[in-house]
């Protein structure tokens, strides 16, 4: 296998323009558009591994956000047409690197430790700010105190933003090494930095707060979080003293996971939240884990992909189609009084979904939206292989995400660790709470439980779920898709 993957990767130019050969081929060849499903779930396939590559490569998501602006945005396009934009974006992508001076400003107790270095390979310390950050740049970077030191580096990289967390990495390393044999010292680190990127026509700055920016790659918007307005608080009054003090450890190492500022103690403190909840049965913490995690997360995931299409035909204004509005009792317009309930039943009628996707003429996204979920939603069949493959990615992500978690606790890792991991984390997290939420109000017992026996709980009704949806007797409505806890 080793040996295997190193042949691949000795190679990963010639896969990165393959990939991109065959994405832009599944965009642009001539194709029967009557197989639209087979179409648009290839473009997506391919988007998502070229994304994934880009990743990979080191181009940070803020930077991969404003070029797919570069799509969506008429006035970006400067009169070229969708294959020129096409182009001209992912020939950017695939060679452009600019030269960035990094600096960020330093307040210390002991300056000259910082302003004698003169061997370091990447940075340079000086005692004032460089001529070309001036006007607001300026002050965003002398805004918290008045710097005695200034850390530059020049790095050459393929967008501002990771140049900015390269060096922001560098500085905390170098800090440590210097700072390590001091007795209680004393360094403030600015939040912004300011890069300037050098062009053979002149150079252009650019402040960047590397602490919001942590914020926005770790947010929990979109994930279970965001779309719950349930508590947890009455789940106290259901626990025995010891599920009282297992739970109250998880929620403090989540509040200690969104506290932090470095990415490897985000995903350290969420794996202890997650692990905190899992440490009773007879097996290991991850086998717990295994064994409710992705069956929780799968089954809860049904309503969600459902309320999520009923969310997008609400923000785009959609008009439903006479037959549809006469049949499921909706608007003209689909408004918040729409519901859950009215969109699956839509979605097990083929025909009914088909007109609607019709309609929506302009609005690809949504269009692929309704067909990616009625394919999902469409039969009991459907549906069961949807909670399987759920299963098995989530299965898959906490392996990684356990593999990582030792790295960092065993060997102190904290490079390239993906924020997207975090966000999965989280999401798991998130439902976790939300299960046993439900298992505590459901509890009929007056005596202390276990987290332990709400979780159980909470998986006897996934059961039942699971067994509806291998059943030969058709699920009618979508509160069959949601666990009712045993309790």
């Amino acid at each position: 296998m080793k040996v295997f993957c190193r042949t691949v990767l000795a190679n990963e130019e010639v896969y990165a323009a393959k990939l991109l050969e065959d994405l832009k081929s599944s965009i642009f060849d001539a194709v029967n558009l009557d197989q639209k499903g087979r179409i648009t779930s290839k473009i997506y396939l391919l988007t998502g591994l070229y994304t994934t590559h880009l990743l990979s490569r080191g181009y940070s998501p803020t930077y991969l956000f404003n070029r797919a602006e570069m799509f969506t945005r008429e006035n970006n396009y400067q009169g070229r047409s969708f294959l020129q934009q096409f182009e001209a974006i992912t020939e950017r992508l695939r060679t452009y690197t600019t030269e960035h001076e990094v600096c960020f400003a330093i307040r210390a107790n002991k300056p000259n430790s910082l302003l004698t270095i003169d061997d370091d390979s990447v940075f340079t310390f000086m005692d004032e700010i460089p001529a070309a950050i001036q006007g607001q740049d300026r002050e965003k970077l002398i805004r918290e105190f008045t710097p005695n030191v200034i850390a530059s580096a020049t790095v050459e990289t393929t967008d501002h933003i990771g140049a900015s967390w390269y060096v922001k990495d560098k500085l905390d390393q170098l800090l440590d090494t210097v700072t390590a044999l001091d007795l209680n010292p004393k360094i403030q680190i600015s939040s912004h930095c300011v890069t300037i990127a050098r062009h053979p026509t002149g150079s252009h700055t650019k402040a960047i707060n590397i602490s919001f920016l942590l914020g926005f790659l770790s947010s929990e918007g979109g994930t279970y979080f965001s779309s719950s307005n349930a508590s947890i608080r009455h789940a106290f009054s259901k626990l025995d003293e010891q599920g009282e003090e297992q739970l109250g450890r998880s929620l403090r190492y989540l509040r200690l996971a969104r506290e932090s500022v470095s990415m490897e103690q985000k995903l350290l403190n969420l794996w202890i939240a997650l692990e905190s909840l899992y440490t009773g049965g007879q097996s290991t913490i991850l086998s717990n884990i295994i064994e409710y995690v992705p069956q929780i997360y799968a089954v809860a995931a049904l309503s969600r992909r459902v309320r999520y299409l009923r969310d997008l035909l609400v923000k785009a204004r959609a008009i439903a189609p006479q037959r549809v509005r006469d049949e499921f009792g909706l608007p003209e317009i689909f408004d918040e009084e729409v519901t859950g309930e009215q969109i699956f039943l839509l979605l097990r009628n083929e025909g009914l979904t088909i007109e609607l996707f019709n309609s929506l003429a302009p609005k690809e996204h949504l269009k692929y939206k309704i067909m990616s979920t009625f394919e999902e939603m469409k039969t009991n069949a459907t549906i069961a292989k949807r909670i399987r493959n759920s299963e098995i990615d989530v299965e898959r992500q906490l392996k990684r995400i356990y593999f990582l978690r030792n790295k960092i606790a065993h060997t102190g890792h904290y490079s390239n660790i993906r924020p997207q991991l975090i966000t999965h984390l989280l999401d798991y997290l998130a439902s976790c709470y939300l299960a046993l939420s439900v298992s505590a109000e459901n509890a009929s017992s007056k005596n202390g439980q276990s987290v332990d026996e709400l979780f159980a709980g909470y998986k006897m009704g996934a059961d039942i779920v699971l067994a509806r949806v291998n059943s030969d007797c058709q699920v009618d409505h979508l509160s069959e898709l949601v666990p009712v806890p045993v309790g």
